[in-house]
Formats: structure tokens, C-alpha cells, sequence
């Protein structure tokens, strides 16, 4: 028994050692440029770091504090068995026993700092949305609509101190966005039925109508399945919302007045008068989906039917459109930035290359600024830095798809740089994850790693 107690002490000693020297040599990194470069990469620490918005040129970022491992420890402490259901669903929503996130900032110095913060709840109720509950009726022998039982809401915001402001963030940014207004005391709501605006103490106030044509929700709603045949069909009434740049408008896609044809139009709603009218009318069936805003005046959206190829178009907040002539098999926008720039590639099926371009409102024609042919498929994870001076995008070379390079671009001199992967010890397989412009030289990366089949996300600054 003593000499398996030794052996078990020495195991134990060599695998303290191999720890040390391992995190020791991840130390080592910290905010050390590379020998073989001019760059300098930060290790921030194993977690699982995202940020969650910019505040006056500061990066707020959240601590997901849940590893792939540990969601499936929680999962079993709930489920009573490892549920693949519950561990994927944690990316989007957070169960009650859990912890809600921790909030820090980034300082100019690749620094962690802890912010103050404090939660609170607001929950409400939004008129006519709830549980139908129906009752017999011996007279007509079936069923009527008794009342509707209306569900109560919840949404947690965050209350952050951030270098003497005071932020209001969603504090489940995972699991959705949380749209403020601009005197960041309300935020607008938005469901299948319409769209309201909730101040913090939870009152409602309903900003979409209740009627179309003389129609409710529900009636339009019967009158779809009917039309289609389908008891799945779903009225949107205000789907896909866009804002504006300047927080006072917003764009949405909707079905209600197209039934008969088919398919989806655009509206536009003036959140300065409380206002709403169509912006692009459906024609033939054709759905559309707004983009973004190329300026505060200009919405790219696109058209696309079942048996073509989607096709965009610029339209002002009048319903003047035009069509934006894209090069290419079949063009998909990749992203809006400011001064009417859009990255995309020439053919989605493909997506083997990457275009920033300029869009003339005038002739609705585009001018590349930039133009790359991988040797890989392009991934979604592609943007400018704020100020529009370097582009970053990922992909996956052909040479092994499991990997995702990135590739950052000075479009002031046109230098590229490749980063195939964090400066970890060789044969540590890591795959880089996502990345985000914390300003206009500084990417946040977030690496997985994975450690005895279990991944294990890890987050880096890189200063180009």
C-alpha cells in the first residue's frame, strides 16, 4: 500500500510539473511579440471570452463560464444523463441555476479589468399574446375561444459602470439582442404578432397596429393555412428587424399582405412619428429580407424566389429602388460598413472569394477596393476594422477543411497576413474560432483547443 501511495505521489508530482511548465510557457506569451514577426499577441486565459459591445472605444466583453465539459456535468445534474438537447441549447439560453455573465473591459494595454455591475428583471405582459384556452359550448356544440391567458415575459438587463458611464446591456447576450433606445431607459420588442416598446418598469406600449385590412393576427393568420394548406404556416408581422444607423427607423420583413401571392414584402416604420407603411411591395411570390443600411437614407435588401438566384437591391426610404449590379455566379453579401462599403463573394455555392467594394447610390454600380481568390472556402467570420483601414477574414484551406486560417489586410498598402494558428506548443491541436475588431489594430480571437477529445475555447488579442 505505501509503495502504490509513492507511485501515486510520483504520478501525481510529474503531472504537477507538466502543468507548471505548460502554464509557465503560456505566460511566457503574454504580451510578447513573436520572434518572428513585428506582431504581438496577448493570452487573455482559458475562458471563454465574447464580447458583447464597444462602449466610447471601449471593448466590453462577457465570461461564458460554461466549457463544453462543464455543460455536460450541468446537463447531467439536471438531466440525470449527458443530453446533447440541453448542452447545445446553452449556447442560446442560460437555465435558471446558472450563474448569469460576468462583464469585464478591455484596456488599451490587453488587460482584464472586472466592471461593477448589477442585474435586474423587468417582466411584462404583452396584450393578446398568451395561451389560447378554449371551452365547450353545449349550443353550438364545439369549441369557442373562452379568453387568452397572457404569458409573462422576463428579460434580465445589466446595469454596467464603464469608466463613469452608466451601459445597459442584455444580460444574456447569447441569447439574443436587446434592442434600446437611444435614451437607453426602453427597449423595443419584438414577436410574430408585432413589436412593442417596454420601458424598465415593464409598461407596454404596443407600436405595430392590431389590424390589417380590417383583419386580426389570428384571422390572417387562419386565411394562411387555408391559402397554403399548411397547418405549420406562420404569419411574421414585423420579421427580421433593421435599424437604422441613427436609431430612427426600422426595416421589417412581414406576409400579412401578401397571402394570396405568396412570399414577403418590406416595411418601414419612423420610430421619430410612430409610423408605419409599406417600403417594397410583393409582386410575383418573391420574398425579401432586408440587409442593412448603407446610410441612414438607403436599405440594401435582397429578392429571392425558389427557383432563381437571389438578386439585391438598393431601395430609399421613399420605396425608390434600384438593382445593385454585383459581379459573379451568385453574389451573396457578406456584411454593410460605413461609407457604403459591402464585402461579399462572387458565388455563395463556391465562396472561394472575398470583395470589398464601394456602392454608388448614383449609378447603383459597386467599385472593388479589394479583391482575393482563396485557396480554401471562405467563412462567415469577415469584417472591417472601425475605421475601415485593415480587413479580416477567416477560411478553410483546402489543404485540411477541419482548420480555419484568417487573414488580416492592410488596405492602406495592401499587406497581407496569414495566422494559421496561436502561438501554442506544436502538436497541441487548436482551431481558430472567431474574432472580433476591438479597434482598428487590435482583433479579439477566440482559439479552441482540444484537450482529450473535449473542446476548450480559449481567448487572444492579436495587434496587427
Amino acid at each position: 500500500m505505501k509503495e502504490g501511495n509513492k507511485r501515486g505521489n510520483k504520478t501525481m508530482a510529474k503531472k504537477k510539473l507538466i502543468i507548471a511548465i505548460v502554464g509557465l510557457a503560456i505566460v511566457g506569451l503574454i504580451a510578447v511579440p513573436l520572434l518572428t514577426s513585428g506582431y504581438k499577441w496577448t493570452y487573455l486565459g482559458p475562458e471563454d471570452y465574447q464580447l458583447a459591445a464597444i462602449v466610447d472605444g471601449t471593448p466590453i466583453v462577457f465570461f461564458n463560464e460554461l466549457q463544453d465539459g462543464d455543460k455536460e456535468e450541468v446537463g447531467v445534474e439536471i438531466g440525470g444523463e449527458k443530453n446533447t438537447q440541453i448542452t447545445m441549447r446553452w449556447e442560446n439560453n442560460r437555465p435558471e441555476n446558472v450563474p448569469h455573465l460576468t462583464f469585464k473591459k478591455i484596456t488599451p494595454q490587453n488587460t482584464l479589468i472586472d466592471l461593477q455591475e448589477e442585474v435586474f428583471e423587468v417582466t411584462f405582459k404583452l396584450p393578446g399574446e398568451g395561451t389560447k384556452v378554449w371551452v365547450w359550448d353545449d349550443r353550438q356544440k364545439t369549441y369557442v375561444l373562452s379568453h387568452i391567458e397572457e404569458e409573462t415575459y422576463k428579460e434580465k438587463i445589466a446595469k454596467l459602470f464603464v469608466d463613469g458611464k452608466t451601459v445597459f446591456l442584455s444580460a444574456n447576450p447569447e441569447e439574443k439582442p436587446l434592442f434600446l433606445t437611444p435614451e437607453k431607459d426602453k427597449f423595443w420588442y419584438f414577436t410574430k404578432k408585432g413589436f412593442w416598446l417596454i420601458d424598465f418598469n415593464g409598461n407596454v406600449k404596443k407600436l405595430s397596429q392590431d389590424k390589417f385590412n380590417g383583419k386580426t393576427y389570428d384571422e390572417l393568420q387562419e386565411e394562411l393555412i387555408a391559402k397554403t394548406g399548411d397547418s405549420n404556416a406562420t404569419l411574421w408581422w414585423a420579421d427580421n428587424p433593421v435599424f437604422s444607423p441613427d436609431g430612427t427607423k426600422v426595416v421589417y420583413m412581414t406576409n400579412r399582405d401578401c397571402i394570396g401571392s405568396g412570399g414577403s414584402s418590406l416595411w418601414l416604420y419612423d420610430l421619430t412619428v410612430c409610423q408605419e407603411r409599406p417600403l417594397v411591395k410583393n409582386m410575383r411570390g418573391e420574398h425579401y429580407r432586408a440587409v442593412g443600411w448603407l446610410d441612414n437614407s438607403h436599405i440594401l435588401y435582397t429578392v429571392y424566389y425558389t427557383n432563381k438566384k437571389n438578386e439585391y437591391y438598393i431601395s430609399d426610404i421613399s420605396g425608390r429602388y434600384e438593382k445593385l449590379n454585383l459581379e459573379g455566379k451568385q453574389p451573396y453579401v457578406l456584411g454593410i460598413y460605413p461609407n457604403l462599403q459591402i464585402l461579399y463573394t462572387s458565388d455563395y455555392s463556391a465562396s472561394r472569394d472575398i470583395c470589398l467594394a464601394k456602392v454608388d447610390l448614383v449609378t447603383k454600380a459597386v467599385k472593388e477596393v479589394y479583391k482575393k481568390t482563396l485557396d480554401g472556402v471562405l467563412r462567415n467570420s469577415c469584417s472591417l476594422s472601425p475605421n475601415g483601414s485593415r480587413l479580416a477574414f477567416m477560411y478553410a484551406p483546402d489543404s485540411n477543411d477541419t482548420l480555419q486560417y484568417l487573414t488580416v489586410v492592410n488596405l492602406v498598402n495592401k499587406k497581407e497576413t496569414l495566422i494559421k494558428r496561436v502561438p501554442l506548443p506544436e502538436g497541441l491541436r487548436t482551431v481558430l474560432n472567431s474574432f472580433n475588431w476591438l479597434d482598428n489594430t487590435r482583433l479579439f480571437i477566440r482559439v479552441t483547443k482540444v484537450i482529450d477529445g473535449t473542446n476548450q475555447i480559449s481567448s487572444w488579442i492579436f495587434d496587427s
